[in-house]
């Protein structure tokens, strides 16, 4: 099984007095809040959704966090530090920070809760009443169409990011899709390799 490119990221937050739970939790957890838009900047081309997949160690197909867990999008190393793994090689480095940032600062702000359990397992291989125990429902996109739409219907993220932003992004990277559509597979990966 491919999992595709990956550029994963690394966060460490930390306030005035050091890894404080208080600012880094609220940080995450806005961040979790956003994953599905923030997608269509981390996972942002066709091919990017090739790496959406359980069990390979890429981050995995579910909105959730946990403590040195490699199959969930957020993993936790120790303390403020902690893995964003759901970004690949195609992702605007400047576009993808710039959302998780906003996303993460405005959890700050808006003092979001961590509502999401540490998940210790693969979120694929638990059962649903399990993965409900951990607050985990969610799934990330499964399509550049399907990020796109999440990031169209994520009002908050759009205005932090700006709506002028996002319509051209959105608009660049409808127009990228149709194109890669109309490709064959070996057509599509030498048309990335290019670009990319």
């Amino acid at each position: 099984m491919s999992c595709g490119t990956a550029a994963h990221m690394h966060m460490s937050i930390s306030s005035p007095i050091g890894s404080d739970k208080q600012v880094y939790e609220p940080f995450y957890a806005g961040v979790l809040k956003h994953l599905r838009a923030i997608a269509a900047f981390t996972y942002s081309s066709m091919v990017s959704y090739e790496r959406v997949v359980d069990g390979c160690w890429a981050g995995g197909t579910w909105v959730t966090w946990g403590t040195q867990n490699r199959e969930v999008p957020l993993r936790k190393i120790e303390g403020s530090h902690w893995e964003i793994k759901c970004i690949d090689g195609l992702a605007n480095p400047y576009l993808s920070l710039a959302a998780i940032l906003l996303a993460g600062t405005k959890g700050v702000a808006d003092e979001e809760e961590l509502v999401w359990k540490d998940c210790a397992k693969d979120p694929a291989v638990l059962s649903s009443l399990e993965r409900e125990e951990l607050n985990t429902s969610a799934r990330l996109p499964r399509s550049i169409q399907e990020a796109l739409a999440a990031l169209g219907e994520d009002e908050e993220l759009t205005e932090l990011l700006g709506p002028e932003v996002v319509e051209r992004f959105v608009d660049i990277k409808k127009a990228e899709t149709a194109i890669l559509e109309e490709m064959g597979v070996d057509e599509r990966r030498q048309w990335v390799m290019e670009r990319y």
